[in-house]
């Protein structure tokens, strides 16, 4: 075979057998960012071996002719690509910020070029084909083992490197490309030129007059590789900022124990790294206890005021992180009741026992195991891992029995966790361990043991031991009771988007466009014969679009249409938003007949609650007694914050908390009326709880609980909200007294986690210091024990 034919080969089939598998993904078969990416990296590799061994042959035409011969193949690859992903496109497309053909040109070409010049000066300084495929492996090996190496010893999701990728990791997603990678680029496409430049004045061909084009090639070179090392110098703090940058940037430092805070001073508030810290030391004095393992270094937490700062300086924005090896946690600000700090602290002390080098279970570096790693995590942070009344148990069995979990012995093997789909892949990982550390004696040595050996049968001692265990925690898995709603609520958790948002071809937003302006011009049956559905979503998008124009008279035939979905799962969230679309629309006893026909008991406990309120309060309106203005109040106060009533044209919550505080207080007190005027003094309290206004929410509280008249379903919500409401005040004494209670001593599972967890911050609050009277960087942080029960302000 001729080795023009052999280099054609190299680059087709790889490249060939890459798009056909890239075409299996949304993002990577759409045009963007992340197709271009990919190419660039398959793509790359080929030219590289098939340009090494073009060149050994060295043929008379010199090192010109084997460049143009690697441009067309790079031209090439990238208009197949371009075409195949395009078609792929009109089938199937992805949504993502980072779409178009320009990234193929910008992001691709460049690295194909590079690559390209850089095998055939490998083929032609060698002169082998054989040596120079070899030379070109070794080199390309080099490179990457350089990624990895640079990536352990300054960690970032953004990978960038000329001869391969410039990527956020979350392109996978569709993000964009990182700031400044076509700056990047730039400088690759310098370096690619001068290369081929230099190649040029080293390789001439044997055409007459070839001395004088070497000096200009000589110096055409030297001119591109200095214009590409200033480029890359210039664009690099911005492309890939380094840790020194990150530590120049996050110069406000607070300590606490073995704990560290980094943070930007002009973004992030010195009393709120106090919080954090209060909070980290209670996760790491659970931790002690659960895992029976203390941090042995300090923990460099650094703390990122949002989304996009933290994807500047890690390359990660969606997911908060910890990196073992290194000591240190990425999270995003935030205050008591923090939702990952703790996660992500458990990956660090766990991983302090291990040996492999990035201090998580593993085989060859490579081998990760994922469910252990998170598995292990929430089984530690269980009070991270609630939805709504539901432990981390109770939703696994729930996702398992909807069909929504994969197998739990499965789940552990190798990289199948990140094939599931993420909720239900940490809830079962998470049960699973759980469950194992339960049936041993000795759950922090159990779980530990896990960990170091990187199986379940490691941990049990052999695999006939841990066979038995996972037919067990199947069984288990089928057999839990559940709490009423459960099966719905996970149901809803999968439940499909709205047509409206999940728009990705140009026709789609075309089409959610034209239906958001038909429902907002009055004509909502056209509306959603646009749409294209009748979803539950979709109808509550409509139902937002017309509220937005104030067209409350079409509310009724959107709630007709919600309460005709054929969902019987969502059943009754449907009637919980119908209801309110028909007391929008003055259809009062329509709105009560939708509430109170409901199936209270196929809906979560926070669900049932509300439709049980809505329909109280609808029937005292109803009644027409003297306590209807403030069951009215009630009711408006909760539209207020619903999906429905979220809207700018929504009463204002401070007057409806005034209407509502006058009702209540000038109603006479009316046997008939008691439960109606307790209910809201409860909604009342709640609302101000939520507010911020504690010190008037735990006088209602008290009233309402001594009373005695609220219904039975909100007894024990209002029981821990006043447990809080104390505790937060610095009244923990009344608050322990409160949990004697005995409507708490049969709380669900998930409510006896919950207060478990608030009494243990109740106790650390009580022993906290006073609040200086200023929180600097200098303060003391020990004060912010006293913020473990409040809510983060931004």
């Amino acid at each position: 075979m001729s080795a023009a034919r052999t280099s054609a080969l190299i680059v087709a089939i790889p490249t060939s057998l890459a798009l056909l598998a890239a075409l299996r993904f949304p993002f990577t078969a759409s045009p963007g960012a992340a197709g271009a990416q990919l190419l660039a990296v398959v793509g790359g590799l080929a030219l590289a071996f098939a340009m090494a061994q073009r060149a050994s042959a060295r043929g008379p035409r010199g090192f010109r002719a084997d460049a143009r011969w690697g441009a067309a193949a790079a031209m090439m690859m990238t208009a197949v690509w371009a075409l195949a992903s395009l078609a792929s496109e009109a089938l199937r497309p992805a949504c993502g910020n980072s779409k178009g053909l320009a990234p193929f040109i910008v992001l691709a070409v460049p690295v194909l070029l590079l690559q390209g010049a850089l095998g055939a000066w490998i083929g032609r300084l060698t002169g082998r084909a054989r040596t120079a495929l070899l030379v070109t492996m070794l080199v390309e090996l080099l490179a990457m083992l350089a990624l990895v190496v640079g990536f352990y010893l300054d960690p970032t999701w953004r990978i960038v490197s000329h001869l391969f990728v410039a990527i956020n990791t979350e392109q996978i997603w569709g993000s964009a490309a990182p700031d400044g990678v076509e700056t990047y680029r730039a400088a690759t496409l310098c370096f690619a030129l001068a290369l081929a430049a230099f190649g040029d004045a080293l390789f001439p061909g044997r055409e007459p007059g070839e001395s004088r084009h070497r000096r200009r090639a000589w110096l055409v070179g030297a001119l591109l590789l200095v214009t590409g090392l200033t480029v890359d110098r210039a664009v690099r703090p911005i492309v890939a900022p380094t840790h020194a940058d990150l530590e120049r940037a996050y110069s406000m430092t607070k300590s606490r124990g073995p704990l560290t805070m980094h943070a930007d001073p002009l973004a992030v508030r010195a009393s709120d790294l106090d919080v954090m810290l209060a909070e980290g030391m209670l996760w790491l004095q659970r931790i002690d206890v659960r895992l029976d393992q203390r941090p042995q270094r300090t923990i460099h937490v650094w703390v990122h005021a949002t989304a996009a700062d933290k994807l500047r300086w890690t390359g990660a924005s969606r997911a908060d992180f910890a990196l073992p090896w290194r000591h240190e946690v990425h999270v995003r600000v935030g205050g008591a009741q923090h939702h990952t700090l703790g996660h992500e602290l458990v990956h660090v002390i766990a991983g302090e026992a291990l040996t492999t080098p990035f201090h998580t279970p593993s085989v060859w570096i490579v081998g990760q195991r994922p469910a252990l790693i998170e598995g292990l995590a929430v089984a530690i942070t269980p009070e991270l891992k609630r939805s709504d009344a539901l432990t981390v148990l109770e939703e696994a069995a729930a996702l398992t029995r909807i069909g929504r979990a994969p197998d739990p012995e499965r789940l552990f093997d190798g990289l199948a966790f990140l094939a599931e789909s993420h909720q239900g892949a940490y809830a079962l990982a998470g049960a699973t361990l759980g469950k194992l550390a339960e049936s041993r004696n000795d759950r922090g040595a159990t779980l530990r043991a896990v960990y170091a050996t990187g199986s379940v049968a490691g941990a049990l001692g052999s695999d006939d031991k841990a066979q038995e265990f996972f037919d067990s925690f199947r069984a288990k898995l089928k057999s839990l009771p559940l709490p009423d709603g459960a099966l719905s609520e996970v149901t809803e958790q999968f439940s499909e988007p709205s047509t409206l948002t999940a728009t990705c071809r140009e026709a789609d937003g075309g089409r959610a466009r034209r239906a958001r302006l038909l429902a907002r011009s009055g004509a909502l049956t056209e509306a959603i014969a646009a749409a294209g559905d009748r979803s539950f979503a979709t109808l509550v998008d409509l139902a937002a679009e017309t509220r937005a124009v104030g067209d409350t008279a079409h509310f009724p035939t959107l709630a007709r249409a919600m309460l005709a979905v054929p969902d019987s799962m969502s059943i009754a969230n449907r009637a919980l938003t119908a209801g309110e679309l028909f007391w929008l629309a003055d259809s009062a006893d329509a709105a009560r007949t939708a509430w109170r026909a409901a199936p209270r008991s196929a809906a979560s406990p926070a669900l049932a609650r509300a439709l049980l309120a809505r329909t109280i309060l609808a029937g005292a309106v109803a009644s027409h007694a003297k306590d209807s203005p403030m069951a009215r109040a009630a009711i408006t106060m909760l539209l207020r914050g619903s999906i429905v009533g979220s809207g700018a044209e929504a009463l204002d919550v401070a007057r409806a908390l005034d209407a509502l505080d006058v009702a209540a207080a000038s109603a006479p007190s009316r046997a008939g009326s008691d439960t109606v005027r307790s209910l809201a003094r409860y909604l009342l309290a709640r609302r101000m709880w939520i507010l911020g206004r504690t010190d008037a929410a735990v006088p209602m509280l008290e009233r309402v609980l001594r009373e005695d008249a609220l219904p039975a379903p909100f007894i024990a919500e209002a029981t821990l909200m006043q447990v809080r409401a104390l505790a937060s005040v610095g009244r923990a004494a009344d608050a322990r007294l409160v949990r004697l209670r005995p409507e708490l001593n049969h709380a669900r599972a998930a409510m006896a986690l919950e207060l478990k967890d608030l009494f243990e911050r109740a106790e650390r609050a009580a022993a906290a210091p006073p609040r200086p009277r200023l929180v600097t960087a200098t303060t003391n942080p020990a004060w912010a024990d006293r913020m473990l029960l409040t809510p983060f302000e931004p």
